[in-house]
């Protein structure tokens, strides 16, 4: 099977929303309060991605694996701190799609989009509890910088940052898929 990946265009809203509905829920419907699962439906996801991609919010970026015209996953990245620190906001894979580099390749695209406007750093948030992920960027190069509590929008969670203080050598390191 052959994945393209690209930018996302408004009118890839629905499928994101839906792989992204599908794929929190199976990662964190048993960890996320009982309200938390309830609220984040298709049809919020669905509003938030139309937002999202219509804001034509140039310090936000998001890319498609795309297998057949079928969204396979997708990372979402934003560089808007004062620091320069690029942050990670998502990266979703379906499960059939999951342990077979996919995310590896969107994670290398994105290093390379965050350090091609001059950015070499990058981090997000993972929730206590998703180990698979924790091990997954740790195998990226990523490092455990910081353990907080976050509020969100949906739940309190215990989440640890995961930074990379040099893509480049990220972009290097990171198997090509």
């Amino acid at each position: 099977m052959a994945v393209d990946i690209r930018p996302a265009v408004l009118a890839d809203a629905k499928e994101i929303a839906s792989v992204h509905t599908r794929v929190w829920h199976a990662t964190y419907g048993d960890m996320a309060p009982k309200e938390a699962v309830q609220t984040l439906t298709m049809t919020r996801r669905f509003a938030d991605w139309k937002q999202t991609l219509a804001s034509g919010d140039l310090a936000c970026k998001t890319l498609l694996a795309v297998d057949q015209n079928a969204v396979a996953g997708f990372v979402h990245y934003c560089i808007k701190n004062p620091q320069n620190i690029a942050v990670i906001k998502y990266l979703y894979i379906e499960k059939t799609w999951q342990r077979q580099g996919l995310g590896q390749a969107l994670m290398r695209r994105a290093f390379a989009g965050i350090s091609a406007v001059g950015c070499n750093a990058a981090e997000l948030s993972v929730v206590d509890g998703n180990t698979k992920a924790l091990e997954f960027y740790k195998s990226l190069g990523g490092c455990v910088q910081a353990k907080l509590v976050c509020e969100g929008h949906f739940w309190r969670s215990n989440n640890r940052i995961i930074r990379w203080n040099d893509l480049k050598s990220a972009i290097i390191t990171t198997k090509q898929v």
